[in-house]
């Protein structure tokens, strides 16, 4: 389980600038060269053979371990996999080469999309598999040990397998309980649909026995099904948590698959909804256990319940059906639903951020401190090329002390584009970020380490201009650079290169005021990192040249 909330009053976070060498992660973590060959500190990633790999979760162990916990595909058919790590990031060759362990469950479209510890000794993952014979997703839960050897007395020889009474549907989310007792959360697909009646989706919730059996006093014989809007026929699961007093807590988002083609529009707010222990919906909860957030056409992505019970949810909103322009979200509830006004404005807190294009998108949060702490995307909707952390204070504001004002960039010291499932700590002093990074072939598991004591001191830190680049992508072979203050008139040297670290174009600008052209043409069309050199300066960027 991923730890969300973590307390230290001795917390100091100090500034780091994007040309300061404090702002790289862990130095002391990480298998440097497991990218491209070039030295990569605080970063571990993991490539089971040129496959199609995904982390989607990072388990920590007692010990200090980490479990990476996803799926990996290839023409052979798609595994459960993990990747067994060392405390300090290096592979636990134990487990396998390079910490890799596979686990063929003997079928050949098995995907995890969920990983939880269970007491520790255990390690729950969960996703969707096709049964022979069966044309939609069944849901596939397995439970092994820490070596990837399943539990022969969990269902049938470590693994269990539920069937729906829908067409499709997969486990996104695992939460053991303190009795034993496992809550499965995800998405249920239904069949029938048309132009005027596009596919609906449920979220469901259930309740297993320890042995893996079906608890039928939990909701109906089991299972919760829920729809969030009655106007928009899907709905997304986000996250599902459990509060101090056994409550479960889900959020997500609603939306219609044809909006833009049939003109169908639904309200798709946040939600949130809350169940008694039983299942049953929440009656001091909003509607019957389902709240919608004002203002909120959007969807959410994490749940954090804090020690007082109050609710903070985080997600992405924004003002037209393809999420463009796109805001991140967070809200602060009191454990009534009620909105928190000591929080934002008026408990919500919304805004625009920038990392490369059309905003930010937060997909987990944790609290340190006296701050919360956004694992955030950028570009919400398709290609991802960034990802970073957002720092929010107790009252709910930027934390402008943190990075470059609240916002650490993953361009700081990654040089390919990636993406988070989660971020993590087990202490005061760090946070990790797990998932996927991309190469131009395939995807390979990853996860960084993040130090915040050794930010630098805003003080000391060097308050540079930075250089605007556009436009990108580039699609038109020329790239512009708009060069203020200090810089113009300053000799930059323009390098770019490709993933492997080649260089694929270099040239010396000396920038005037204004917009300075550079043509590119030349240069094929792939992912670049872009990096900016003068005598007092230093910029990286990610650059996608598209021809």
């Amino acid at each position: 389980m991923k730890m969300k909330y973590f307390f230290s009053p001795l917390l100091l976070l100090l500034l780091f600038q994007i040309q300061s060498s404090g702002q790289l992660p862990d130095s002391t973590f990480g298998v440097p060269t497991s990218f491209d060959g070039y030295p990569r500190p605080g970063t571990t990633g993991c490539d089971f053979e040129e496959r199609e790999d995904r982390c989607q979760a990072a388990l920590h162990l007692e010990d200090g371990r980490i479990l990476l916990a996803g799926y990996t595909s290839g023409e052979d058919g798609t595994d459960f996999a993990l990747v067994r790590l060392l405390p300090d990031g290096k592979y636990d060759e134990a487990a396998g080469p390079q910490g890799q362990i596979r686990l063929d469950l003997g079928y050949a479209t098995d995907s995890c999309l969920a990983a939880s510890l269970y007491q520790q000794e255990w390690v729950l993952m969960g996703g969707g598999v096709k049964p022979p014979g069966q044309v939609g997703y069944a849901l596939l839960l397995t439970k092994v040990d820490i070596g990837g050897v399943p539990d022969s007395a969990f269902g049938n020889e470590g693994h269990i397998i539920i069937d729906l009474p829908t067409r499709d549907e997969m486990i996104t989310h695992i939460r053991p309980l303190a009795d034993g007792n496992i809550l499965i959360g995800g998405n249920a697909l239904y069949e029938g649909y048309s132009f005027y009646a596009p596919d609906s989706t449920d979220i469901f919730i259930g309740r297993l026995l320890p042995d893996g059996q079906v608890d039928s006093t939990f909701g109906t014989d089991g299972f919760i099904y829920q729809r969030f809007d009655r106007y928009c026929k899907s709905s997304i699961l986000g996250d599902m948590e459990i509060d101090g007093n056994g409550r479960i807590l889900v959020t997500g988002g609603s939306f219609s698959p044809y909006p833009g083609d049939y003109g169908i529009d639904c309200p798709n707010h946040i939600v949130v909804c809350s169940y008694l222990p039983d299942g049953q919906p929440d009656p001091s909860f909003g509607e019957n256990g389902l709240l919608e957030l004002s203002n909120t056409k959007g969807r959410a992505s994490a749940l954090l319940i804090e020690e007082d019970g109050k609710i903070v949810v985080t997600g992405l909103t924004g003002h037209s059906l393809s999420w463009r322009p796109s805001y991140t979200y967070l809200s602060r509830l009191l454990p009534d639903g009620q909105f928190d006004p000591s929080f934002a404005v008026d408990g919500q807190f919304i805004e625009f951020i920038i990392m490369y294009t059309d905003g930010t998108e937060a997909v987990d949060i944790l609290r340190i401190g006296d701050n919360y702490y956004l694992g955030i995307l950028d570009s919400p909707e398709g290609f991802h090329i960034a990802f970073g952390l957002l720092s929010i204070t107790d009252s709910g504001v930027r934390d402008t002390s943190f990075g470059n004002n609240g916002v650490y960039h993953s361009a700081a010291w990654l040089p390919f584009y990636g993406e988070i499932e989660q971020i993590s700590t087990i202490d005061s002093q760090s946070i990790y970020l797990a998932g996927t990074y991309h190469t131009l072939t395939h995807n390979n598991m990853m996860i960084s380490k993040v130090k915040l004591t050794d930010i630098i001191s805003a003080t000391n830190a060097p308050q540079e201009t930075e250089i605007a680049v556009f436009p990108n992508p580039c699609t038109t072979g020329k790239i512009y650079f708009d060069a203020a203050g200090s810089l113009v008139g300053e000799n930059i040297t323009i390098l770019l290169s490709d993933m492997q670290g080649r260089m694929a174009y270099q040239r010396r600008l000396l920038p005037v005021a204004g917009v300075n052209e550079v043509d590119i043409s030349s240069v094929s069309n792939g992912i670049y990192r872009l990096e900016l050199v003068g005598r007092h300066f230093r910029q990286v960027r990610k650059l996608i040249v598209q021809h």
